[in-house]
């Protein structure tokens, strides 16, 4: 009895003999080679394209230099999330310096991270081809491309998420909790998948991993909290919890989800094929806590009104761990099949990544907008500006940033949280001499007709003086507009 034990999980892990015996495309050694090949393709493609980019991502890289010169996240600078993704910059910056593409370098990692995560979730059932697909669906998705372009933490949060569901696979229920509780230090909004797949586990039944996985979550989560909530207990609820939670407003969802839909079409085509698998397989409670995270990530990005395309990386993952797992499910004759579909639907999608999102928003005038500043501030004198832009120029010009305001993405000032009039006082009044806006010309000769939100428009007009202009190719702006304060 124990030898049949024995070869039954044997063949629940790695497949049925017949199929760990295939020769020819479908054989494990294929597969494994396509995984590889693909990781290989992947790194290749996204280190081509590596640059540095307009990105509110440049804010933790500032955030995590900010730290490492004796700064404390809430008390002395402000930070909207939990403090994960700031102390990870504070590592980088400290091991790798402050290299604009140290940020961008750590997603494509993680990128390929979780395709080797997504192969222990999916594993070898019914032949290794299920877990290839789950690969090259993910690694290949305009999801994934595009968003490893930028900095996030939604990286994190992804990779985290999907260790977790792997050491539910291999029954660590404790382990997999306080790889939950990691993705909650990065990002509280990681709180709606983990709800989904400790739903998924209450449906099955299984309160006692359900159980361990949350007690391993929140106490990851406190542990890695509880030093700054001791420090600055009111500014760390206010700014993690109570400021931003749902204030703001990101991108619209009809186009957000109309551009999901026409450059990741597998996802849908992923959702339904999983459903239809699972209705008929007796195993399809394997499926529920899959099924509940991806379930309470669309749930969430369809009613929370601050939501961004990056967010769409975690989606495209957990759809392709139901790829592979739909395939798994199948019979052997069905599994190739659908595997090979779904492939080339996303390998599909990786030509539009390159066609229309590649060269986007790179910053190709940072060494002239570095060499600008710096001769602004010969006297180490700080910079103020576009968050997407200010922190990754003062990184690279060894300038500090003003009053360490890190962080002004607009939806700080729409909902009153600071106020743009009082900024600018205090930028003239502080004779910053580099403020640096992403700006929009038209016209022959070129007239400035927008400047992006950080100051007043009347103030950078009658108070500053434009220094200098450079061209850029951002998705809403054509120029980066260098305006001196200083009243010089």
């Amino acid at each position: 009895m124990r030898y049949r034990a024995r070869v039954a999980a044997r063949r629940d892990s790695t497949g049925t003999r017949d199929a760990g015996r295939s020769a020819g495309l479908f054989s494990p050694r294929a597969a494994a080679v396509a995984c590889v090949a693909a990781a290989v393709a992947f790194a290749a493609l996204k280190a081509a394209f590596l640059a540095a980019r307009f990105s509110d991502g440049n804010v933790y890289a500032a955030l995590g230099d900010l730290v490492l010169r004796g700064r404390w996240l809430y008390r002395d600078v402000y930070y909207s999330s939990p403090p994960g993704l700031p102390l990870v910059h504070a590592a980088l910056v400290g091991v790798a310096g402050r290299s604009p593409l140290a940020g961008p370098a750590a997603a494509m990692v993680l990128s390929l991270v979780d395709a080797a995560l997504l192969v222990r979730i999916v594993g070898w059932r019914n032949g290794p081809w299920p877990a290839a697909a789950a690969v090259l669906c993910y690694l290949f998705s305009f999801a994934c491309l595009g968003t490893t372009d930028f900095d996030s933490d939604i990286h994190w949060v992804t990779t985290a998420l999907l260790a977790g569901l792997a050491l539910l696979r291999g029954e660590r229920a404790v382990a997999a909790g306080v790889a939950f509780g990691v993705a909650l230090l990065f990002k509280v909004h990681a709180f709606v998948p983990v709800a989904g797949v400790l739903a998924g586990l209450l449906l099955r039944r299984d309160l006692r991993r359900a159980w361990h996985a949350a007690a391993g979550a929140g106490a990851v989560w406190i542990a890695g909290c509880l030093p700054f909530w001791l420090v600055a207990p009111r500014e760390f609820l206010a700014q993690v919890f109570l400021n931003n939670l749902g204030r703001g407003t990101g991108i619209e969802k009809g186009p957000l989800a109309a551009f999901a839909a026409t450059h990741d079409p597998w996802i849908p085509l992923a959702l339904a094929a999983a459903a239809l698998v699972a209705w008929k397989s007796p195993r399809r409670s394997e499926l529920l806590p899959i099924f509940g995270a991806l379930a309470a990530w669309c749930l969430f990005l369809a009613a929370y009104p601050d939501v961004y395309y990056l967010y769409l990386k975690l989606a495209a993952a957990l759809a392709a761990v139901l790829v592979g797992a739909a395939a798994a499910l199948s019979t052997r004759r069905r599994a190739p099949v659908a595997a090979g579909l779904f492939a080339i639907i996303a390998l599909w999608s990786s030509v539009g990544y390159v066609r229309t999102q590649a060269h986007a928003a790179v910053v190709t005038a940072l060494d002239d907008i570095v060499a600008r500043v710096r001769a602004l501030t010969p006297d180490g004198g700080p910079v103020y500006g576009d968050s997407s832009l200010a922190p990754l120029v003062a990184l690279a010009a060894d300038r500090p940033i003003f009053k360490d305001y890190v962080d002004t993405n607009v939806k700080f000032f729409r909902t009153g949280l600071f106020d743009m009039q009082r900024r600018a006082d205090e930028v003239v009044e502080g004779r910053v001499a580099a403020v640096l806006v992403r700006a929009t010309f038209q016209g022959d000769p070129p007239k400035l007709v927008s400047v992006s939100p950080v100051l007043p428009v009347e103030t950078l007009l009658s108070r500053c003086r434009q220094d200098a202009a450079f061209p850029v190719a951002d998705y809403d702006s054509n120029a980066v507009v260098v305006w001196d304060c200083s009243g010089r």
